[in-house]
């Protein structure tokens, strides 16, 4: 993983110009021959991230936090949405900002109305008051959650043909029994 990163810093290096902006936590480049496009390098986890049209949707960069599969600032959540070669960052409009929480290495986050997951947006049929997401230990974020009524992966609801209702409990007794 971090031969591909120095080889995605390489790369940027040579189509990027100097840094516009930088804090603590991150790194803003424009793309030289894009100038809609704004490269942010998260230092501490050491990855790029593309946000095409940031013009038209301004980060605030010094509030910018990265949580999970979403960034937020202080007036907006962004969507991180993982293509073949990049990560791009999407403004996700309809959350509300002032009440939205990430699940912790999870697609999904929810605000005071619905859940969401980072690449479609709003899961109609999940049950805010109720939802999570399902956890297995994996170094990738989680794609499958659950409320009172229903299994989901991503925003489709499933059925429990995995049996992710039994390692689910599993992993609470677990987690339960070593505090």
């Amino acid at each position: 993983m971090k031969i591909f990163n120095f080889i995605i810093f390489c790369f940027l290096l040579n189509n990027c110009r100097t840094p516009i902006k930088e804090t603590e936590s991150f790194e803003f480049y424009l793309q030289l021959d894009d100038a809609t496009t704004l490269i942010v390098h998260d230092k501490f986890l050491d990855e790029y991230y593309s946000y095409h049209n940031f013009q038209e949707n301004p980060i605030d960069i010094y509030s910018l936090k990265n949580e999970s599969s979403f960034m937020l600032d202080k007036n907006m959540v962004f969507s991180k949405y993982e293509i073949s070669d990049c990560c791009l960052i999407i403004p996700a409009k309809e959350i509300d900002r002032s009440s939205f929480i990430a699940f912790e290495n999870s697609i999904y986050g929810k605000d005071k109305g619905f859940v969401y997951d980072c690449r479609h947006g709003k899961i109609d049929e999940a049950d805010v008051e109720t939802f999570e997401p399902l956890i297995i230990e994996t170094e990738k974020a989680i794609a499958y959650g659950k409320d009172k009524n229903n299994y989901f992966f991503w925003d489709k609801v499933v059925a429990d043909i995995a049996r992710f209702s039994e390692l689910y409990r599993a992993w609470k007794v677990r987690t339960l029994s070593s505090k």
